[in-house]
């Protein structure tokens, strides 16, 4: 590349280092040209191509020598560049583009384009030949650079640098690029300079895509530029490198935005000088042959999903047009709303029918070509190629029309796709206006023809961006179509609205969103047999608004990226999906249409601020505008479509019509100015509610977030986590807690940081619990760094909140009694050491829990005793500030377990009653359904089925309304065994069943074996043995894998009933049973098992010996005597006393039970 230096000697009337004054428009290249009109001699503004006094048109200047040439010449008639190019009209760029007077975040696609060679001609060339060589190429690149819509951001010598994409976005901004490129090539190699003929010089160009920050102003006067900041403007230069003479090279992300536009030669991947990674590179060879832009730009099309209705009206209007009813249909959508998909469905359809197809796509970079959707369908129909010379081109079109076409028709038609000559046969004396006359005749009378040998589907592809002449062929020509047997079906974005469409044969269908249902159709898909959780499943769709692009796009880019972020709850609801989330591919498309807005951009820039629905009233404060100028700049965004307004002023609200603009408009500000107009939002909203907009702790929370303000973030989602405990949405107070952890990460090393971090770990603990169950990996986990932080920190009290939830919580959920003990003496010595009250009662609380598993009912009890004491000396010190659950109501109602299992059924009851009214007290529902099942269980040990079934009805209320993991399933289970004893019904049976797998598969283990076993005791006296042993069988395993023995004899005693094959074995399984509840001192299942045990000796004509057994067993009780189990025992020991008893109860099987799975 020749130096800057040189550059700067031989060139003084160009700003090498800042943006030449040809970016601004080609006709100001050069300065020091005075212009005035030639006609009149007033002057004339610079880029006016009239004379605003008297009308005459005006010469123009060349940008490369600065000769003035004539007004009708496209060439300059000294150096030979071309005519500067007009600004393209419907939605191209102006000829002028205007830079940002502010820096943003953009997807801009960055072209570097180098003159091949330039040492060397330095060395060879007089230093004013090399000048006017450099001229021409600069003046050369100008000119085809502003014709596609390109900023050129810096002249260097031989180089230049353009954006694409910036200060104006392009829909099309990649293919752009890569068609200047490709023109660059060519026109640089037909330059006639003082190096030599065309064919002398050449160059290279490199393309890539990627985010940068553009806008920042650097350097000062003519030095003046808009800097790219971002690895993409140096992969351009490094790609252009690599590129041979005459080549452009593109990267893999250009690449995939311009899809089958272009024929490309895979270079494979390259080493690029100062790039860590390799590059993807490919070598663009020419613009492909395509049937239409859809086809092209899209992946691999999936099935067409909700578009039924409209594709039925498609084949009606078809089957119209076989019976020679010519019809017309437009198709009218946004882009990405299906409309190319829809066509290509119906023409899937008509396969078999093999219509005649004709297809006329309009292009963006044709607006000012006369008929080229036509020109382009007629080459296409021929077959040309390239390399064909004139005269095959001549004999493929009249081929097309047919021998028999007219000899003016196929001279018009020659003419109108430019073969050289065609335009000699026509008559001299032929006007323009009847030569367009003729050639619209000449190109229906082939339509025509066509039509006569099949029905045609004709497609016309995207009129609002037809040329001016296709649109008036469209427009004369749609009254002969009704008497043809053609479908014609037009497609237009909805600003269009053709003079035609109130003709009898034209039909308009709207194309709206798809539905949820329907969605989710697409995303499924897509992923294929991959999965996506439901809720990013509902983010996309909330995202897409019901655009299919949007929802293929936004799908694509979650399983590209493979984002973990998108747990549930990650974000607020007035956060973007992602700043960065925005897909690749719909990015220029949504910026273009922002950058049209204006003043417009900077409110919806401020708009997506606030989120995706914003009142004028917030807008105005965080604008710096007034409220004239504020109105005006929101009635844009409503006047461009891109929202939506109800209400009137000053109470006026916007409604961002696509989350994806709102995401384009947000990810386009830079990291400073979002956090300023984030803190100053916090700052409002902390003050009180404005614009409509309630002071929500999550959202004043999330705003400082993003302002960088860590700490009050933190503190205000601590604040939302405890205004939503006393709403109990559970799966919101996890969100907002893990928000807040992810802003610990923004603080300094210190104490203060780690007591943060402490209460939202505790806070999240309390909350995991509640929505994912005791027994959740994720509840150890926060527990276990709860507890290590307050170690660290000595922090007694927030280090029993800790143990609180990882010991009974976690390790109680898990019946793991043995870490429970380990745990409980820990705590213990601390409370001993620093006399912590607190530290002491959980340490026994975690003891006795322990033993209540181990079934150590005494040792149990004298705990809990204990604890009861000091709750009652303290009493304010047990508040449960950091408790997942009140403490009391845990006590209480274990007390009332516990004694119901020592055998003093009437003195339980006040404990349990007493442990429920702590809760209903408090107001805390989770304490209330943790004691409304414990009392549930306490019903079930005394077989109390009505107590049981009002009780879970309570608590089914509950789980309703506040849905947690471990209450809905033990719901369940109450409610199937109270249903079961009244009825034996296989659908309770059912329910009951699944949530012992889904609190098994949890690994909720605490309490199962018992579910399991007062089940089996039901479904066995019911007839279902085979199930009631399988039942035991799993009980019994879950014994043996969590130690949890205190409903152990129950198990065995159950085993003697349903599964023992004889009398022997289930009196070996009786005394078993009666031994391990003796050992155990459970009075209650001595009780039962002394009655099975006396009725089976009793039925082996051992009468005497079951009442001694029996006898002693139901002296014991002084209290409970109405409860079923003493009233049974008594009655059989009543019977044994008299000499008299019924059948025994024990089932003598004329064969042996097969367990479940045995042989």
């Amino acid at each position: 590349m020749l130096g800057i230096a040189i550059a700067r000697r031989t060139l003084p009337v160009f700003s090498l280092t800042g943006i030449p004054h040809g970016v601004q428009t080609p006709m100001r290249v050069r300065e020091g040209f005075p212009m005035n009109c030639p006609r009149c001699g007033i002057d004339v503004g610079v880029g006016w191509k009239f004379c605003g006094d008297c009308g005459s048109p005006l010469p123009w200047r060349c940008a490369a020598c600065g000769s003035e040439n004539p007004a009708q010449s496209r060439f300059c008639t000294e150096c030979g560049v071309g005519a500067p190019v007009p600004a393209q009209r419907a939605g191209a760029p102006a000829a002028e583009p205007v830079a940002s007077a502010s820096a943003e975040r953009r997807q801009l696609t960055v072209m570097f384009a180098d003159l091949v060679g330039s040492t060397a001609l330095g060395a060879r060339l007089d230093p004013e030949d090399l000048r006017e060589v450099i001229a021409g190429y600069h003046g050369c690149i100008t000119g085809l650079v502003v014709k596609a819509g390109g900023f050129i951001a810096r002249y260097m010598g031989d180089g230049v640098l353009v954006y694409f994409g910036y200060p104006q976005a392009n829909e099309d901004d990649a293919e752009r690029a890569i068609r200047a490129g490709l023109a660059i090539v060519d026109a640089v190699a037909h330059l006639n300079t003082p190096a030599g003929p065309p064919g002398t010089l050449s160059a290279r160009v490199g393309i890539a895509t990627g985010l940068v920050i553009v806008g920042d102003l650097i350097g000062s006067g003519p030095s003046l530029e808009s800097a790219a900041v971002g690895e993409t403007p140096n992969l351009a230069a490094r790609l252009q490198a690599v590129a041979d003479p005459g080549m452009v090279v593109i990267a893999e992300a250009t690449r995939r935005l311009t899809g089958r536009l272009f024929e490309y030669r895979d270079l494979g991947p390259a080493k690029l000088k100062g790039l860590d990674a390799s590059v993807h590179t490919w070598a663009v060879l020419g613009e492909a042959i395509i049937d239409s832009r859809f086809e092209a730009l899209r992946r691999d099309q999936g099935a067409l999903v909700g578009r039924e209705e409209e594709l039925a009206l498609l084949l009606r209007r078809w089957d119209q047009v076989k019976n020679g009813e010519g019809r017309v249909v437009l198709l009218s959508g946004e882009p990405g709303i299906g409309k190319s998909r829809l066509i290509a469905a119906l023409e899937q359809s008509l396969a078999g029918a093999s219509p005649g197809r004709i297809r006329l796509v309009c292009s963006p970079h044709h607006q000012d070509t006369p008929l080229h959707p036509i020109i382009r369908q007629i080459k296409r129909a021929a077959g040309f190629q390239n390399d064909d010379s004139h005269a095959a081109q001549r004999e493929k079109l009249r081929r097309l029309l047919g021998r028999s076409a007219p000899g003016l028709d196929v001279a018009l038609l020659a003419d109108l796709i430019a073969i050289p000559g065609a335009g000699e046969e026509l008559p001299e004396t032929l006007t323009p206006r009847h030569r367009k006359e003729m050639t619209f005749a000449a190109i229906l009378g082939h339509f025509r023809a066509f039509a006569r040998r099949n029905p045609v589907l004709a497609v016309l592809e995207d009129i609002h961006w037809a040329d001016p002449t296709t649109s008036e062929l469209l427009e004369t020509q749609i009254e002969s179509i009704e008497r043809l047997p053609i479908l014609l079906i037009v497609t237009a974005r909805p600003e269009v609205r053709p003079p035609w469409i109130a003709r009898p044969h034209v039909t308009t269908q709207i194309l709206g969103g798809l539905h949820q249902r329907q969605a989710i159709s697409v995303i499924n898909e897509i992923v294929g047999e991959e999965s996506l959780p439901t809720d990013v499943i509902e983010r996309i769709i909330s995202h897409a608004d019901g655009v299919p692009l949007f929802i293929e796009e936004l799908t694509n880019t979650v399983l590209e990226r493979g984002r973990s972020r998108f747990q549930k709850g990650d974000q607020s609801p007035a956060e973007p999906l992602s700043a960065d989330m925005v897909p690749t591919s719909l990015q220029a498309s949504l910026m273009a249409r922002l950058d049209r807005l204006g003043a417009g951009k900077e409110a919806a820039q401020i708009g997506s601020v606030i989120g995706r629905e914003f009142s004028f009233e917030m807008a105005l404060a965080l604008g710096s505008t007034s409220a004239e100028r504020m109105q005006e700049a929101l009635q844009q965004l409503v006047r461009a479509g891109l929202a939506s307004a109800r209400g009137e002023p000053p109470e006026i609200v916007y409604s961002f019509k696509h989350a994806l603009v709102q995401d384009a408009a947000y990810a386009s500000l830079l990291r400073d100015r979002r956090r300023e107009l984030h803190l100053r939002l916090a700052e409002a909203l902390e003050k009180g509610a404005i614009g409509g907009i309630a002071p929500e702790h999550q959202l004043i929370a999330w705003h400082f977030g993003e302002a960088g303000v860590p700490e009050k973030s933190i503190d205000y989602y601590l604040k939302a986590a405890e205004q939503t405990t006393g709403r109990y949405a559970f799966a919101e107070r996890v969100s907002q807690l893990r928000k807040g952890l992810r802003q610990v990460e923004h603080l300094a090393e210190s104490e203060s940081r780690l007591r943060r971090e402490v209460d939202l770990q505790l806070a999240l603990g309390r909350a995991l619990i509640d929505y994912r169950g005791s027994s959740s990996d994720e509840v150890r986990a926060t527990f276990e760094r709860a507890y290590e932080l307050c170690r660290t920190l000595d922090d007694t009290e927030r280090l029993v909140a800790a143990f609180d939830g990882l010991v009974l919580n976690y390790h109680f959920a898990r019946s793991d009694s043995a870490q429970m003990l380990a745990y409980a003496e820990e705590l213990l010595e601390v409370g001993q050491r620093t006399e912590n009250a607190l530290a002491l009662v959980w340490a026994r609380r975690s003891r006795f829990s322990a033993h209540l598993l181990q079934g150590r009912f005494e040792p149990a009890r004298r705990d809990i005793e204990v604890v009861i004491g000091m709750y009652e000396s303290t009493r304010d010190a047990f508040e449960g500030r950091w408790m997942a659950r009140d403490p009391r109501v845990s006590t209480y109602t274990a007390l009332g377990i516990c004694l119901t299992a020592l055998g003093h059924f009437d003195s339980s009851e006040p404990m349990t009653l007493a442990g429920i009214k702590q809760a209903e007290t408090l107001n805390h529902v989770v304490s209330l359904m943790l004691g409304l099942r414990r009392a549930c269980v306490r019903g079930m040990m005394l077989r109390d089925t009505n107590g049981v079934l009002d009780l879970s009805n309570r608590l089914l209320t509950l789980t309703a309304e506040h849905e947690t993991f471990v209450g809905a399933r033990e719901t369940a289970i109450f409610r199937g065994w109270a249903q079961l004893n009244a009825r034996h019904d296989p659908a309770h049976l059912e329910r009951v069943q699944s949530a012992f797998d889904e609190l098994e598969a949890d690994k909720h283990w605490v309490l199962l074996p018992f579910f399991m076993t007062s089940i089996a005791e039901v479904v066995g006296h019911n007839g279902d043995q085979a199930t009631a042993v399988a039942l035991l069988d799993r009980a019994t395993a879950l014994v043996q894998l969590t130690g949890e023995q205190w409903g152990e004899p129950e198990i065995i005693r159950l085993q003697a009933r349903f599964g023992a094959r004889h009398p022997k074995e289930a009196s070996t399984l009786l005394r078993a049973s009666l031994n391990k509840a003796r050992e155990q001192g459970a009075r209650l299942w001595e009780l039962r098992t002394a009655r099975d045990l006396a009725e089976l000796l009793a039925g082996e004509g051992q009468r005497e010996a079951a009442y001694e057994l029996l006898a002693p067993v139901c002296g014991w009780f002084t209290e409970g005597l109405n409860t079923p189990d003493l009233i049974k025992a008594r009655t059989l020991l009543a019977h044994l006393g008299d000499g008299e008893i019924s059948a025994p109860l024990t089932r003598r099987n004329p064969a042996p039970t097969q367990r479940a799975g045995s042989a």
